[in-house]
């Protein structure tokens, strides 16, 4: 079903474009995903070593927790 010129609100503008192809429906899963993991990508790289250190910070408590 076409979102026409809707956006989702939740989602920051980066992910916009992907929100509209998946409400336009002729993308397969595939191509959804790959726009999603592009998109990821290019946040993680412009976030530099923050979001990485979060992760690690992130996996380490989760470690504590499950002992």
């Amino acid at each position: 079903m076409p979102d026409g010129d809707r956006v989702h609100p939740g989602l920051t503008r980066p992910y916009q474009k992907v929100y509209k192809q998946l409400c336009e429906g002729q993308f397969n899963e595939e191509s959804l995903a790959e726009g999603v993991v592009e998109t990821l990508k290019r946040q993680l790289q412009q976030g530099g070593d923050v979001p990485a250190q979060m992760i690690a910070q992130i996996a380490e408590r989760l470690n504590e927790i499950s002992r």
